[in-house]
């Protein structure tokens, strides 16, 4: 049935459909080859020559929109061209090998998504964003495990699949978040790949969109990017607070847990490392009426350094830092005496009847905490960071913050 389907549609192809009732009757065998791949036995059955007739049509199809030929009924067959190709990558390496000698064929895909983003410039039909829905997933059934087809999509349409965020439609940022977690994910060694300045855009909506609708894609892909050297120091310039505060809960999450060979990569705990050192003035602002810059991510980033140095053989350089040492045992000690002065963000709250006025959150919850274990942390079994410490008489500064305080929970673990 499937051969002469195939047979049906090139046939119709040749003949170059015009009017209404021809693009009709190849949308019907469009439909049925669609169904046709959904079983396994027939999936298996697809030769070169039936791709070959997938791509001819494609270019029929690109056309026809182009040149404003029947665009309605050339946009339905593309839609099920592409539900075909979706069906025919599932679960079958074999497909996915035949794709990978077809590069005309992604090249003709494409174009696809170049006609169909001018058309909807135009036209805004919903219709063409469920097409582009259909390539979308056909390309991540295409890569899923294959890293040659990875490689391949990622080369040819990353440029065209961040400009599918400007749609707005969420369906079709998460099945593009999907796409950019399939390509690049399985190949955290691939600098190049990463460090493109189109993946760097990706990366950059994909953290925007995770952000407004807690995208899972977006999620796993935050966790790869972390894992990538140096890809901080290029994304984060990018990003708004509130989207670095994303990539930091998910990189404590990562650190949370059980140490291995996938950790957060050490080049972008330097990098946050480094700008703590050069912001962490800030968090003094936090009694300043008109602040201009918001500590909370600095705060944050602190946090993360207490829990990264925590594992003391994976991020040497950080724990040895005695400049980020210095920066601590200062900022700590500045904290501290303007808690003295009087009610205010940095005093102990000792009383019961207090804690229920306590703002969990806000930025200087827990700060005192965090600055203590990490000082604690470096110390450890590190006689050039115990020296410093004693130098700049830092552990007296850290005994001082033994009392209770309601501000700063379970600090008296940390000293």
């Amino acid at each position: 049935m499937m051969e002469n389907t195939f047979s049906a549609v090139k046939s119709a192809c040749s003949s170059s459909p015009e009017s209404f009732s021809e693009w009709q009757h190849l949308n019907e065998l469009l439909v049925q080859l669609k169904d046709c791949m959904l079983g396994e036995s027939e999936r298996a059955k697809l030769t070169a020559e039936n791709l070959s007739t997938l791509v001819d049509l494609i270019h029929l199809c690109n056309h026809g929109i182009e040149n404003q030929i029947e665009v309605h009924s050339t946009n339905n067959c593309l839609t099920e061209v592409y539900r075909t190709l979706r069906n025919m990558c599932v679960q079958c390496e074999q497909n996915q090998d035949l794709l990978s000698d077809h590069e005309h064929l992604f090249t003709a895909s494409k174009n696809s998504i170049q006609a169909l983003l001018k058309q909807f410039k135009h036209s805004k039909d919903s219709d063409i964003i469920v097409t582009l829905r259909c390539i979308v997933q056909f390309l991540g059934n295409c890569s899923v495990g294959h890293v040659t087809n990875q490689c391949l999509i990622w080369k040819i349409f990353v440029e065209e699949l961040n400009k599918l965020f400007d749609i707005s439609d969420e369906k079709l940022s998460l099945y593009t978040c999907m796409v950019a977690h399939t390509c690049i994910s399985g190949n955290l060694d691939n600098q190049d790949m990463w460090t493109s300045s189109n993946t760097i855009q990706m990366l950059t909506n994909v953290i925007s969109l995770t952000v407004e609708c807690d995208c899972e894609w977006g999620l796993f892909l935050i966790e790869s990017m972390c894992k990538v050297d140096s890809i901080f120091s290029k994304v984060f310039p990018l990003l708004k607070d509130t989207e670095k505060l994303l990539v930091y809960e998910v990189m404590l999450d990562h650190l949370d847990k059980t140490e291995n060979d996938l950790n957060p990569s050490k080049s972008n705990l330097q990098f946050i490392a480094e700008d703590v050192k050069s912001q962490s003035y800030i968090i003094l602002s936090l009694l300043e009426k008109h602040q201009n810059q918001n500590p909370v991510v600095i705060v944050k980033e602190i946090e993360i350094l207490g829990i990264a140095t925590s594992h003391h053989n994976v991020y040497p350089e950080v724990n040895t830092d005695k400049d980020l040492l210095s920066c601590i045992i200062y900022l700590l000690e500045g904290i501290h005496k303007i808690g003295l002065q009087g009610d205010n963000l940095f005093s102990r709250v000792d009383k019961i009847i207090k804690l229920g006025n306590i703002d969990q959150d806000h930025a200087g919850y827990c700060l005192k905490r965090d600055l203590v274990k990490l000082i604690g942390n470096m110390a450890y079994e590190c006689k050039p960071n115990q020296d410093l410490i004693r130098e700049m008489n830092g552990i007296p500064l850290v005994l001082d913050q033994t009392s209770i305080d309601g501000r700063n929970p379970c600090i008296l673990l940390k000293v």
